[in-house]
């Protein structure tokens, strides 16, 4: 079989190789998806998604339509197929370290090794650290010294709920390459974005492994900070939405990522933290701003299961709550290191009996990432079902349609009004006093009592 010009192969077809896969396609490229799991693989080929994600959907069936899209197991024949192969499996946390598992990448480099008779450019599209990309060619080479092949390193900057419309009008292309050939074939491949305008970034590829981390570790510093102003804002008594509004419009700062929340999670921020950690320690330059913000993250979790503690009375045995949220963030039904998860993790070990929902993390999703947290977890269909019965709402994922309920419906003022926990921020204090409701959110003046214990 001849290689294809303009064809590539994405091996994972997790969050990141799927929507790479699709969105390649969407620009006319023809993309061979590998995966192992067959059956993630047959779900595919008939447009079943494994993740919730904008978009998604719609693209990968018009690209399977129109025949540019294809996933398969078979990797032999992907491999012969193609010029370039993607490479998007997972590195996640060592358990022990916070070191980056890269166990994944080198089971690919092994398969991959006795099939590079001829030449193939490898792009880790995979969030690895600094040196990983010359490890990955010392597999190669220690399984098979005769592989043809050149490195490249192409981070992605995929926001989940975004990913789609992150990968098609990015704010930039990240490459990392070592020679000019390299150089000129990524540049080919990427013409679609950078004749739109989007500027393709070109660097050596320890820079550009390294460049993914340092992206991530000023996100999650950013809103570390923010989370710790709205602290400071409720002790003091000052107001978190006029301090944003006071440093978000300076330019050396801006307003993105200024959102007081639970604390932040999902599958980049938490482990990319402690890879950045452990990276700094492993090079003797340990990094005390990320080891602060990893400390920050975790202290802030547990200071919103403090504080709804606190305002139930310190003690919540039995007590039915309602909770709006289970997601990491809206958009997604990732609840990995997810804020809600560990909020209602710790709620169910002080014996609360939780009514949750959330529109896209169902019954099924959640018992399949967190088989151990059944008991005392009752699923609504609705917001209105999970309120009933509940002493307080707790919103812990800024899903859209929370922000927009009725709130005159649901709770009538002839029923004893439940107060919210708001730990998104949400909704206006002011207009939630206007209605009746005792409210308490982040950073912001409270307006309810204390609850006493029934």
């Amino acid at each position: 079989m001849q290689t294809q010009n303009n064809c590539i192969g994405v091996i994972g077809t997790g969050y990141v190789g799927l929507v790479s896969a699709a969105c390649f396609a969407h620009l006319g490229v023809m993309v061979h998806g590998i995966d192992c799991d067959e059956k993630k693989i047959a779900a595919l080929n008939e447009g079943m998604m494994p993740i919730h994600e904008q978009d998604l959907a719609p693209l990968v069936a018009a690209g399977i339509q129109r025949g540019r899209l294809s996933f398969s197991t078979d990797l032999p024949r992907m491999v012969q197929a193609v010029d370039t192969i993607f490479i998007a499996v997972g590195t996640p946390s060592q358990e022990k370290t916070g070191a980056a598992d890269l166990s994944f990448l080198r089971a690919v480099a092994l398969s991959l090794a006795p099939l590079l008779i001829a030449h193939r450019y490898l792009v880790i599209k995979s969030t690895v650290p600094v040196g990983t990309s010359a490890q990955f060619s010392c597999w190669l080479q220690e399984s098979n010294s005769a592989a043809q092949f050149t490195m490249v390193s192409n981070p992605e900057f995929l926001r989940e709920g975004m990913a789609v419309s992150d990968f098609l009008q990015p704010d930039r292309v990240l490459i990392g390459v070592e020679t000019d050939v390299a150089q000129a074939h990524m540049q080919q491949l990427y013409a679609p974005l950078s004749e739109q305008g989007t500027p393709v970034l070109f660097t050596n590829i320890v820079s550009a492994e390294l460049i993914k981390y340092a992206a991530n570790g000023f996100l999650a510093t950013k809103i570390a900070f923010i989370n710790e102003m709205a602290s400071l804002c409720d002790t003091v008594g000052a107001n978190i939405d006029h301090l944003v509004a006071g440093i978000g419009t300076d330019k050396r700062i801006g307003p993105g990522y200024l959102q007081p929340g639970p604390g932040f999670g999902g599958s980049c921020f938490p482990k990319d933290t402690l890879a950045l950690q452990n990276m700094g320690k492993t090079a003797g330059m340990p990094l005390s701003v990320i080891d602060g913000v990893i400390a920050s993250n975790i202290r802030h979790k547990q200071r919103m299961v403090d504080n709804i503690f606190k305002v139930l009375g310190n003690n919540i045995r039995g007590r039915r709550l309602c909770i709006w949220g289970l997601a990491f963030k809206a958009g997604t039904d990732d609840t990995r290191e997810s804020a809600a998860v560990f909020i209602v993790n710790a709620l169910l070990k002080a014996g609360a009996i939780l009514q949750v929902y959330d529109p896209v993390v169902t019954k099924e999703k959640w018992a399949a990432l967190n088989p151990y947290e059944a008991d005392g977890l009752i699923h609504g269909s609705s917001c209105a079902d999970a309120i009933q019965g509940a002493e307080v709402v707790i919103v812990l994922t800024e899903w859209p349609l929370f922000k927009t309920v009725e709130w005159a419906v649901l709770q009538p003022k002839k029923q004893p009004l439940i107060p919210v926990i708001d730990c998104r921020n949400l909704y206006n204090a002011v207009d939630m006093a206007q209605l009746g409701i005792p409210y308490i959110s982040l950073g912001r003046p409270t307006l309810m009592p204390m609850m006493q214990e029934p």
